[in-house]
C-alpha cells in the first residue's frame, strides 16, 4: 500500500441526489472501512476518522425541508465474494475481522469502541440504518437499497478517510485484519485490477516487485514458496519464507522509499501494542529495544522485526513457528528474540545462509 498509493492517500465517501429519482440519494462507498457511525466528540476505534454525522449535515444542508424517500448504497467497487471461505466463521463471529465490503462503517464492529467486537452478516445495511438515523426527520420514511449508483448524479456530500499511513500504524500496532484486507484491496483497484480477493495476490506480488522485492530476475519468476492469498495473513493456504520477510525488514530498517512508516508504527517490546505485555520477567532487558510484529493463525506464531541489539547492532529477525503449538510458543519466541538481542553483532557475524 505504501508502494502503490503512497502514505498520504486518502478513501472519499460520496453522496449523490439521484436526479432520474426526486427524493432518493445514494452513497458510494470507495473501500473505507474506518468511516465511523460514532457521535460528533466520540473516538471510534479508528481515531479521527470520517463520520457519517458529517455526512449527515452536509445531506440535510442540500435537501432543505424535502423529503428523503430512498437512500442508495452502492458497494460496487470491490468485485467477488467479501469473505475468505478459506477463514473460519469465528473470525468474524467472535470479532477479528469484517466481510470485505466497499461501503461500511467501523470496520462493521457491534461496538465501534472496541477492538475486537463481533461482526455482522450485512455490512451495507449497517451503513444505510446508520446514515437514515444520522439524518434525522427527513428521512424517517426512506427505504433502503443495495444498488449500483445510477448516472444521472449530482454530488451532494463527502467526507475523507485519515491517510492511510495512520491506517498502517493502527493496524500494526493491534492486528487489525480488517485494515490489512481493505488495503489490499485498495492496491488492486490501484494497480487496474477488480479489488476481488482473487485479485489480491498478483496485485501484491505487482507493487513488491516494484519495490525490488519478491520477484527472481534471473529465474524470472517469484519464488515458489511465496504465495499471498489476502492482505491480513488469516488464510492458512499463504506461504511466505522467513528469508523473504527479511528481505523486507532489511528496506524497513532502511527506511527505503516510504517503508519508514512501518518502523515507526510497529509493536515495542512491553510497550506498546500486541507487544505491550510481552518481553517481562527474565526477557525485561530487551524491553524497549525489539520492533516487531506478531502473527498468529491456529497452525503458527510468528514475530518478526527489527532489534536495537545490547552492543548497539540493529538486527533483522524472523521467527516461524509452525505445527501444534503448546501455550509456551510465544514465551519460547520472546526467549529467543531476547537471545539475539543480547548476541548482538556477535550473532550477526557468525551465522551464515543455510538450505
Amino acid at each position: 500500500a505504501l508502494q502503490v498509493l503512497g502514505p498520504n492517500f486518502r478513501v472519499q465517501t460520496k453522496v449523490y441526489a439521484d436526479l432520474d429519482v426526486p427524493g432518493q440519494i445514494v452513497v458510494v462507498g470507495a473501500g473505507d472501512p474506518t468511516l465511523s457511525r460514532v457521535k460528533v466528540g466520540v473516538q471510534s476505534v479508528y481515531k479521527d476518522a470520517p463520520k457519517i454525522a458529517d455526512l449527515a449535515v452536509q445531506i440535510n444542508a442540500w435537501a432543505r425541508a424535502t423529503p428523503i424517500t430512498n437512500i442508495v448504497l452502492d458497494s460496487s467497487y470491490f468485485a467477488g465474494p467479501t469473505w475468505d471461505e478459506a477463514v473460519d466463521d469465528s473470525e468474524r463471529t467472535l470479532g477479528y475481522q469484517s466481510n470485505v465490503t466497499a461501503l461500511q462503517v467501523d470496520g462493521d464492529r457491534d461496538n465501534p469502541t472496541k477492538e475486537t467486537s463481533p461482526r455482522s452478516t450485512d455490512p451495507i445495511n449497517r451503513v444505510g440504518v446508520a446514515l437514515k438515523k444520522a439524518i434525522g426527520p427527513l428521512a424517517t420514511n426512506a427505504t433502503l437499497t443495495n444498488a449500483v449508483a445510477g448516472s444521472n448524479l449530482l454530488e451532494i456530500a463527502d467526507v475523507r478517510s485519515q491517510p492511510i499511513s495512520k491506517w498502517i500504524t493502527h493496524m500494526l500496532q493491534v492486528s487489525d485484519n480488517t485494515e490489512a484486507e481493505f488495503l489490499a484491496r485498495l492496491v488492486s483497484k490501484q494497480l487496474g485490477f477488480d479489488g476481488s480477493l482473487a485479485s489480491v495476490g498478483d496485485a501484491l506480488k505487482s507493487a513488491l516487485t516494484s519495490a525490488g522485492i519478491a520477484y527472481n530476475t534471473e529465474a524470472g519468476s517469484f519464488p515458489a514458496d511465496l504465495v499471498l492469498l489476502d492482505g491480513s495473513g488469516e488464510n492458512e493456504n499463504n506461504l511466505v519464507s522467513p528469508a523473504y520477510v527479511n528481505a523486507l525488514l532489511k528496506k524497513v530498517l532502511n527506511r527505503e522509499g516510504n517503508f519508514g512508516v512501518i518502523y515507526q508504527g510497529l509493536p515495542i517490546s512491553g510497550e506498546s501494542g500486541s507487544l505491550a505485555n510481552r518481553f517481562k520477567g527474565d526477557n525485561i532487558d530487551a524491553a524497549g529495544h525489539i520492533f516487531a510484529k506478531t502473527g498468529w493463525t491456529r497452525t503458527s506464531y510468528s514475530l518478526a522485526g527489527i532489534i536495537k541489539a545490547k552492543d548497539g547492532t540493529d538486527l533483522i529477525f524472523s521467527i516461524f513457528t509452525v505445527g501444534e503449538l503448546p501455550d509456551t510458543t510465544k514465551q519460547a519466541i520472546d526467549n529467543l528474540a531476547t537471545g539475539f538481542y543480547r548476541c548482538g553483532d556477535k550473532l550477526s557475524s557468525q551465522i551464515t545462509p543455510t538450505n
